[in-house]
């Protein structure tokens, strides 16, 4: 188990909280309980069969995963890098503005954020895919892709101004301070969609 990777999760863990506290009119007592312990990274270490028994543990994960999504919105807002940028290339094999060539810098700052945690998040899960801190990991990634980076198919999950609509929703709570109409713009998921959908109902008619 590496050590390294473990840490940088731990790090990440720390970091997207971190920008959850930092919400405008967040009340203090809500900043304390999310405070990230020497006893929340604990529990974040251990192993998913130690936890099913230890009821206030898996709470407090709970807490602790619905408290970091928000946050997690703010870094990639802001373009944080939880690994290198580059390591996207090496992955990847191309950057992100040649991916979304659509794309304006409102979203590829928020793109890099998300790829880049995915990269962690892989990272941690390579070297140790049973512990906690994997699978909280695992469960904001997860639920970012389905809402921003869904996986293309033939078929849509929901209509473009549906999800449109539920991405303003959330950024509008997580990160207020964001430009919305400019990120929805720039956004390179729903130009495609919407391409794609006219193209499949003009298609049925």
């Amino acid at each position: 188990m590496s050590q390294n990777a473990l840490n940088s999760g731990l790090r990440a863990v720390h970091v997207v909280l971190t920008k959850t506290r930092e919400l405008p009119g967040m009340p203090p007592q809500e900043q304390e309980s999310i405070r990230f312990t020497e006893q929340d990274q604990r529990t974040l270490l251990r192993r998913m069969s130690d936890l099913s028994q230890d009821q206030v543990a898996v709470r407090r994960v709970a807490e602790l995963t619905v408290a970091s999504w928000c946050g997690l919105l703010r870094a990639a807002a802001e373009g944080y890098s939880f690994v290198p940028s580059s390591r996207m290339v090496e992955r990847f094999g191309r950057t992100l503005a040649s991916n979304y060539p659509e794309a304006n810098p409102t979203f590829l700052k928020f793109a890099n954020g998300y790829w880049t945690f995915r990269l962690l998040t892989r990272d941690v899960y390579d070297e140790a895919p049973d512990v906690v801190l994997t699978s909280l990991l695992s469960q904001l990634e997860q639920d970012t892709a389905a809402l921003f980076f869904p996986t293309p198919g033939p078929v849509k999950a929901e209509p473009p101004a549906q999800r449109e609509a539920a991405q303003r929703g959330l950024l509008h709570e997580c990160v207020p301070e964001l430009d919305l109409d400019e990120f929805m713009r720039g956004n390179p998921i729903l130009i495609r969609d919407r391409k794609s959908s006219g193209w499949f109902s003009r298609l049925l008619r």
